[in-house]
């Protein structure tokens, strides 16, 4: 019998000859993986996580949140078959492997971490993405109401949502949250957590942003941990809080769910994604220009109108052609 057929990922990815062959360095006398993989398709799924155990020895660590360090253990221990004391991993059948001699505790979260983003869409059994030009209202199955916004995605899952009220949120969102347990918003940036409140999160450009409208919010990345009341809000910029006591009307990003985006000192490049998100357009400017800071805003719902609020008072100006728009200088 073929041996490999029985192995778990965390073996196979101690395997030299698997290693190599990850590495694109086999050598004479190793098995070759991927006529093997198409002999056996039914290990496919298997060999794509060790692949990516392998590599994510070489990650650096990133942060992973309480809730889903837990969880990740525990997907570790029923499918794999490893004991978990005190952050030390050892294997069922063996009582100690070479792999994790080799790694340290960091290599050990990373390889955590993969798992978990590999395996996380699984708990959920409900995902709801906007196109570009399009807004949408989605009922949570405790009455909680999502506002997306364009080019947005959120997932949940409705099994558990009575025990674990959690969304994940890829894009912009406005939660109103009926009270009750604790309600988590997951973002590749940082977790916004409430009890039953309203607030805005938007996450994109590598950037999150969250205002709270009425309650209390708790918004918590790997280096701090930041609490909102009403119209305050906080920006985390490569994992740095930076919190705004009082937010002005014109930085208040929730304005956008009355069809109202308004900027200070803003980057045209952020305000034309905008643009381009709301009406499904593309913008050709020149990037010195896209660097030009703007200060005012557009109402959703006449193209041209709206591009003539941004351009307009910059000096600059606009040809629509189909969905492609060319902005230059005047």
């Amino acid at each position: 019998m073929d041996k490999y057929l029985q192995c778990t990922p965390i073996e196979l990815a101690d395997d030299d000859s698997f290693i190599r062959w990850v590495k694109n360095s086999s050598r004479a006398g190793d098995l070759n993986w991927d006529t093997w993989l198409a002999s056996n398709p039914g290990k496919s799924s298997d060999i794509q996580t060790a692949k990516h155990i392998v590599l994510g020895i070489q990650f650096k660590e990133e942060p992973v949140y309480q809730m889903t360090e837990d969880k990740v253990w525990s997907k570790i221990n029923k499918d794999i078959g490893t004991n978990v004391n005190t952050g030390q991993v050892k294997s069922s059948k063996k009582s100690s492997t070479s792999i994790f001699k080799l790694i340290s505790y960091g290599a050990v979260a990373a390889i955590a971490l993969v798992l978990l983003m590999m395996n996380i869409g699984s708990d959920y059994d409900t995902s709801v993405q906007t196109p570009y030009a399009m807004v949408k209202t989605i009922n949570l199955p405790d009455g909680s109401i999502v506002q997306m916004n364009a080019d947005s995605k959120i997932e949940y899952d409705t099994k558990s949502w009575n025990e674990n009220r959690f969304v994940s949120l890829d894009g912009e969102a406005f939660f109103s949250v009926q009270k009750g347990s604790k309600f988590t918003v997951k973002t590749d940036y940082g977790n916004v957590q409430v009890l039953g409140t309203s607030f805005n999160v938007n996450t994109r450009n590598q950037i999150l942003n969250v205002i709270c409208k009425t309650g209390k919010v708790a918004v918590i990345n790997s280096q701090n941990e930041s609490i909102l009341a009403p119209d305050q809000s906080v920006s985390i910029v490569s994992q740095i809080h930076k919190f705004n006591n009082n937010t002005p009307r014109i930085e208040d990003r929730s304005s956008w769910i009355k069809g109202s985006y308004t900027y200070s000192n803003e980057s045209l490049s952020k305000v034309i994604s905008d643009l381009e998100r709301q009406y499904d357009i593309k913008i050709s400017i020149d990037k010195n220009l896209a660097t030009t800071k703007y200060s005012g805003g557009f109402a959703n719902g006449n193209i041209d109108n709206s591009l003539s609020e941004v351009m307009w008072p910059l000096g600059l100006k606009f040809t629509i052609t189909g969905k492609d728009v060319k902005v230059t200088k005047e």
